[in-house]
């Protein structure tokens, strides 16, 4: 995550800073907190989304006894960044911001 936060903002204290606001006002600490309660809370939530919107893939996870916690771990305690390809011409933290959107509103509202 600093070093998608550096690469956006190309300055080292800004990162930093920005960084220690997501985790300490932004609700991202909660992720990593005892147990990691709030990641297993995140995995269900997933499972359910996959199973409401995507029957035939939950079916076929189901069929495999496969779970969502199987292969998205990287993708919340990274909080999405951990997938991206740095380059100068990548698109994808449009995504990663829009994503971080999201997770930043649903910790504000809860």
């Amino acid at each position: 995550m600093a070093r998608f936060l550096y690469n956006i903002l190309e300055n080292e204290e800004e990162a930093f800073f920005l960084m220690l606001g997501l985790f300490e006002n932004g609700g991202f600490s909660s992720i990593y907190y005892n147990d990691l309660a709030k990641l297993k809370q995140y995995f269900y939530v997933l499972e359910r989304l996959i199973k409401l919107y995507l029957p035939e893939l939950h079916a076929y996870f189901s069929m495999h006894k496969t779970k969502p916690s199987f292969f998205c771990s990287a993708w919340f305690v990274t909080m999405f960044t951990g997938t991206l390809i740095y380059s100068s011409e990548v698109k994808e933290p449009k995504i990663i911001l829009r994503i971080w959107d999201e997770f930043i509103l649903v910790n504000y509202l809860t």
